[in-house]
């Protein structure tokens, strides 16, 4: 197992973008649980569960690709 952040893995969804995703049935549970003092962070798609915190160990980590930009692209170079 290796320590993982999250935010950084591929599978990952953060709880702001459920609506975007159509996860309203998944919102209205987290919202719920909010209620017994279980904070939501977002969803793992991985394991098909809540995540409650950031950063730990996970066997199902896989790093975002990182999209990396040319100074032509932010024009500092012409």
């Amino acid at each position: 197992m290796m320590l993982a952040d999250c935010r950084k893995c591929v599978y990952f969804i953060p709880i702001e973008k459920f609506e975007e995703y159509d996860m309203l049935d998944l919102l209205d549970e987290a919202e719920s649980l909010k209620h017994h003092g279980i904070t939501i962070l977002g969803w793992c798609n991985r394991f098909h569960r809540f995540v409650k915190y950031y950063k730990g160990k996970c066997r199902g980590f896989a790093r975002k690709a990182i999209k990396q930009h040319t100074l032509k692209e932010y024009g500092v170079i012409y």
